[in-house]
């Protein structure tokens, strides 16, 4: 690796020797997505949370993401205190996404609003329901909540 690269703003990508490299790539899809730059080293050390937080404390860009021996993931911030990371899950977890997390940490550096973690499980198709079901929307939500508070006085 040349000076350039080294001083190149990324963001630093700490993962453990004993995770695929298949493991990771929704990871930095994510980040590709968001077009921020990131670099990836292999280190021996296994937890997630020193990883991560070595990462951030050594991003140019103060973000760094560990992955840990365990399949944890750590998204961290150089401000943070290393007990405290942004963002956490892991890999198996197939719940949440980890191409949202590598966008959050894209997202972090641009000052951007973050993306949902969660996977939102599509509809269920079932006959008996009506073609078109009504949805709630944050307005409708917060008069139901409007009008039992005033009821409740």
């Amino acid at each position: 690796m040349n000076r350039l690269e080294k001083d190149k703003p990324t963001i630093q990508i700490l993962v453990s020797h004993s995770i695929g490299e298949g493991q990771i790539m929704e990871l930095l899809y994510g980040m590709e997505e968001e077009e921020v730059p990131f670099t990836v080293q292999r280190l021996k050390e296994d937890t997630a949370i020193q990883l991560g937080y070595q990462a951030a404390c050594s991003s140019r860009l103060g973000v760094g993401i560990g992955v840990g021996s365990d399949y944890s993931v750590i998204l961290h911030y150089e401000k943070l205190l290393k007990e405290e990371p942004l963002f956490q899950m892991n890999i198996l977890d197939h719940s949440l996404s980890l191409r949202a997390l590598g966008a959050n940490a894209a997202r972090l550096v641009k000052g951007m609003p973050f993306k949902e973690l969660d996977i939102k499980e599509p509809p269920i198709q079932n006959d008996r329901l009506p073609e078109k079901q009504e949805s709630i929307t944050k307005n409708r939500i917060a008069s139901i909540i409007r009008r039992v508070l005033s009821e409740a006085e």
